[in-house]
């Protein structure tokens, strides 16, 4: 009796997994105060998408798009593993031009555009007008007369990042904001004045328990950093040192690899919106 009753609750779970959570995306919204945001950025906003991976347009990335058009924000960033997919690839355009039409979308690689013959082909299906992939470069935003850097790095996962680069030349003291798929780039990221830090790649973990958390995070350093928003002692203690008032937010992503199921770890958007202290 006990053996059917614990194969029925695994299969209900597993159910739930693969068909419920997997799609019962969520939109986080946060309100992150910075003592060296410029006052006329005051209430920007920027919605990241992290961990697509679009192969076709079903019920999720649906959901996405409602979400999406009932928004309004200032920037659109998409950090990492677009789309597996040359289908996948043309779906997310026929999104962004629908859902972010006359302005331009800011992107960065993750792993999945580095995947041997394929990941080149992921990368050149992200060539089009109206998507600037900041591959170790950065781009300035500007808001009455005020600039904020927007920096972006090549897949840390894969060790194709260069922040140096991607800094090189950014006005002294300027707030900085990084898109960066993996957040192992964090401790790095602090040295060089980041403010804040956009990451996902690691979907949250995927399947979580409770007490456990996330059994694997796909990192190779910080690996406590799976998702959520970090600052202050929580990231000191992770880093080694001390964090200032950078932070650090990991997505738990829209999409799925390896095994198509969600547990305790809904896909999410994140809507991020910039402070002043008041």
């Amino acid at each position: 009796m006990i053996r059917y009753l614990a194969a029925s609750v695994g299969t209900a779970l597993a159910g739930y997994s693969v068909f419920i959570e997997r799609t019962a995306l969520a939109l986080t919204r946060l309100d992150l105060a910075f003592t060296r945001l410029p006052r006329s950025f005051d209430g920007f906003t920027i919605l990241q998408i992290a961990d697509l991976h679009i192969a076709h347009w079903s019920g999720v990335e649906k959901r996405m798009e409602e979400i999406v058009r009932g928004l309004d924000f200032d920037l659109l960033a998409l950090t990492g593993d677009n789309a597996v997919s040359s289908k996948g690839a043309r779906l997310l355009r026929a999104f962004l031009e629908r859902a972010n039409p006359n302005r331009e979308t800011y992107a960065v690689y993750g792993n999945t555009e580095h995947k041997g013959r394929a990941g080149r082909r992921r990368r050149e299906d992200l060539d089009w007008p109206g998507l600037r992939v900041l591959v170790n470069e950065h781009v300035l935003i500007e808001r009455d007369g005020d600039r904020i850097v927007l920096a972006g790095v090549d897949d840390p996962f894969t060790r194709h990042d260069d922040l140096a680069g991607a800094l090189a030349g950014a006005p002294l003291g300027a707030f900085k904001v990084l898109l960066a798929h993996a957040p192992s780039t964090a401790g790095d990221a602090l040295q060089a004045g980041v403010d804040l830090v956009l990451s996902g790649h690691t979907h949250g973990g995927q399947i979580r328990f409770p007490i456990v958390g996330a059994l694997y995070s796909h990192l190779r350093k910080h690996k406590r950093l799976v998702q959520g928003l970090f600052e202050g002692p929580q990231l000191a203690r992770i880093l080694g040192e001390d964090p200032g008032g950078m932070r650090v937010f990991v997505s738990r992503g829209v999409g799925i690899s390896n095994l198509p199921a969600r547990f305790l770890c809904p896909p999410e958007i994140a809507l991020l919106t910039l402070r002043c202290p008041d």
